[in-house]
């Protein structure tokens, strides 16, 4: 086995150069994130860390032109007189813009994000304010509610607008624009996601969709790509893996997302759903080492030549590269991302739901994912989807297709599943002519389980049996963990629910995430930040730890 550093080039083209700018920058990034904001919108408590995540990535390559922080981002970084402020500051600066915060959009498909501070007495940035592309900016990262709705997803709201409605008027250049249908969590993981994404192999599009996936499989994140023609547009969406400088044409717009087929919101756990007699695991050490790798890259089709050199990535990774943009990637928590064949986007006819699992499944048998220590059961699917449309003309816009197949398998023990986005799971997408096209694996081999807790540990001086909460205690400290979070002070009902938020999971199951395999109930709410700003949360209540 031999070992290189794993030194992959810059995630972008130099087709164009940096413009010369008088601050000494390279105008191919800037980010804006809020948690503060001058507008009544409740305050956010995640969105410096996401921007950040994507800044410590993409900073391995480039130095970036600005961050503005709550106070610092105003309204004229995103407006056509100053957004190119000194050749150097604004959103139409970079290359690369990424804005972390809140968003909401109206049923005219206009997208409003609240600053931190009042500027010419305004703190709105307004889509409809906006003229950018004419300069720097080519691919826009809003990591925010609400910022790229897709119209075959109306049942989920009161419009029918596109992509092309709301940003349209004001787009000049743009190649790509990354966003959600849905509300978003507040989160810290977005851009960091997106970064160990896109280091696996993964294209643009991918990257981002799979980044919020991990995060929580209940909102859906949106895509789009700008092109001369359909075919332009539809190849930038689902291929384009560098950051071009060069304009694009805005006459066609291609757009892609993904969710589950039948999202199902607003489960209860009753007392009855909570184990009487819970157990912590222990987990193995990390099963994909070198000689497993070496396994899979040759059932993989890479070569023997390719699966002898492993890479060592400088955040802890190990890489096995291929040819043709083929990858095997353990990064740094030890999950598996492998990176097989380009999508056939082309092919429309969608792959029927019987005929994924049942690839995913010989996937699974054949990479003997399952184990003793290993206990997989089927859990659902997710159906990527992908449309099209044109402002010019007649304003076409093409019937929504099914792209793509994600088959999604949950690790189990002692009775319970894995309640984690992105832990304890096998998923195996396919393209619609039936090729894996990835493979993500984050399962933890389950050396032994223990009734001694780690975590929840009574005093010496109480007689208490360290025995699992009941469902009263674990309501009334969810409410209090929201209530921290979301800057809120909730109100309990008489089933001591939070009052205002609505809850859309409660899953009682075992956090794959940690050190120890723990019993949590997990939850997600959704609340009102002010205004037509929403926001969700993440709860996470341990029973047995």
């Amino acid at each position: 086995m031999k070992y290189t550093l794993f030194n992959s080039s810059a995630p972008e083209s130099h087709d164009v150069g940096p413009a010369l700018n008088i601050g000494g920058s390279d105008d191919i990034y800037g980010a804006s994130s809020i948690q503060t904001f001058s507008t009544g919108a409740k305050p956010l408590g995640a969105t410096h860390a996401d921007a950040q995540g994507f800044l410590d990535w993409y900073g391995r390559w480039n130095r970036g032109n600005f961050w503005f922080k709550d106070a610092g981002a105003k309204v004229w970084g995103y407006e056509e007189t100053f957004d190119n402020w000194q050749d150097t500051y604004g959103m139409d600066a970079v290359r690369v813009f990424y804005h972390s915060g809140h968003g909401g959009m109206d049923s005219n498909g206009v997208f409003y994000a609240p600053l931190g501070a009042k500027w010419d007495g305004r703190d709105t940035a307004i889509s409809s304010n906006m003229i950018i592309g004419n300069e720097d900016l080519r691919y826009l990262l809003w990591s925010t509610c609400q910022s790229l709705k897709v119209p075959d997803l109306a049942v989920m709201n009161a419009t029918r607008k596109s992509p092309v409605d709301t940003w349209g008027p004001g787009n000049r250049g743009l190649r790509m624009i990354f966003g959600f249908h849905s509300n978003s969590l507040d989160s810290p993981h977005y851009g960091r996601n997106f970064g160990n994404n896109w280091n696996a192999g993964q294209s643009f599009s991918d990257a981002w969709i799979n980044a919020s996936w991990a995060i929580s499989h209940n909102h859906i994140c949106t895509v789009c790509a700008m092109g001369a023609t359909g075919t332009e547009a539809q190849n930038r969406l689902f291929q384009e893996r560098l950051f071009f400088g060069g304009m694009s044409s805005t006459a066609w717009y291609w757009w892609r997302w993904g969710g589950f087929e039948n999202p199902v919101f607003g489960t209860v756990v009753a007392d009855k759903d909570l184990p009487k007699k819970a157990k912590l695991l222990e987990f193995a050490p990390n099963q994909f080492d070198e000689t497993r790798l070496a396994q899979l890259g040759s059932l993989f089709g890479f070569t023997k030549k390719q699966t002898d050199t492993l890479a060592l990535g400088r955040d802890g990774s190990l890489v096995v590269v291929g040819s043709k943009g083929k990858q095997l990637t353990v990064d740094a928590e030890g999950r598996l991302l492998a990176t097989l064949a380009p999508m056939n986007h082309q092919n429309t006819k969608a792959l029927t739901r019987e005929k994924a699992v049942e690839i995913a499944e010989k996937t699974v048998s054949a990479a003997g994912f399952r184990s003793d220590n290993v206990k997989l059961k089927f859990d659902s699917v997710r159906v990527g989807m992908a449309q099209g449309g044109t402002g010019q003309g007649s304003g076409t816009l093409e019937n929504p297709y099914q792209s793509d197949t994600t088959v999604i398998f949950r690790q189990t023990a002692e009775g319970l599943s894995s309640i984690n986005a992105g832990h304890g799971l096998v998923m195996i997408t396919l393209d619609n002519d039936g090729t894996v096209t990835n493979i993500h694996n984050s399962t933890r081999p389950v050396a032994n389980v223990s009734t001694q807790p780690r975590m929840l540990v009574n005093s010496p001086e109480t007689d208490e049996s360290d025995q699992p909460r009941n469902l009263l205690s674990i309501n009334q400290e969810a409410t209090r963990t929201l209530s921290e979070a979301a800057g809120q002070n909730f109100k309990v009902s008489r089933a001591n629910q939070p009052i205002g938020a609505q809850q859309l999971e409660s899953t009682v199951g075992y956090d794959f995430s940690g050190p120890y395999g723990t019993v949590v109930v997990n939850r997600e709410y959704e609340v009102s930040a002010g205004g037509i700003f929403e926001k969700r949360y993440k709860v996470r209540i341990p029973i047995f730890a």
